[in-house]
């Protein structure tokens, strides 16, 4: 019985890494981790002592590289910021892919934050250069954070050798969870009735 059990726990432990797998569909990136300028921290300013934000100069950039296992996909992006920018410029790489208007710039402070979106969500996969810049124009501002949201995740092309790889995974799951069980089934009716 006691193996059985462990079959059966072995198998939800398998799905449920799997399904979290399939879960992270959302990436925070923190710009004051890659900021090598002035770092504005919360405190007196609308924010608690652990709210920091890049104080990003006209014409400068926060460069993120996308982390291993990344999904790659399409990609809705949104960054928090405060400030009276009200334009950045979103390049994967060297290209210019799309851009953030805000309608309008916002105070100063952290309780003058505002999220807001992307003209176009954005193909994205791990290992991509996601850059943000703040256009030489005058206008200042504080980036806190960049979000990026799976919308979509890209279509693998199908391999008919081997086949969807999930699939497989989830059947080889299930044979060793049925053979165990039969090994376990074979050793009670073996066992001498008394």
């Amino acid at each position: 019985m006691k193996k059985a059990l462990s079959l059966i726990m072995a198998f939800a432990l398998v799905l449920s890494l799997s399904v979290a797998a399939f879960a992270a569909a959302e990436i925070l990136l923190q710009a004051e981790d890659i900021y090598s300028g002035n770092i504005n921290n919360g405190e007196g300013m609308g924010g608690t002592e652990d709210d920091n934000a890049a104080d990003l100069q006209p014409g400068e950039k926060l460069s993120f590289t996308l982390p291993a296992g990344t999904t790659e996909g399409e990609y809705k992006i949104e960054v928090r910021n405060t400030g009276n920018r009200t334009d950045y410029n979103i390049y994967v790489g060297d290209n210019l892919v799309t851009a953030i208007k805000r309608s309008e710039g916002s105070g100063w402070g952290f309780d003058w934050m505002t999220t807001d979106a992307a003209n176009d969500n954005v193909e994205l996969k791990a290992g991509a250069v996601l850059v943000i810049e703040a256009p030489d124009n005058g206008e200042y501002g504080w980036v806190d954070w960049v979000n990026l949201t799976l919308v979509n995740a890209a279509q693998k092309p199908e391999n008919p050798k081997t086949g969807d790889s999930s699939l497989v995974g989830l059947a080889l799951c299930v044979l060793l969870l049925s053979s165990g069980a039969l090994v376990f089934f074979l050793k009670k009716t073996k066992q001498p009735q008394a």
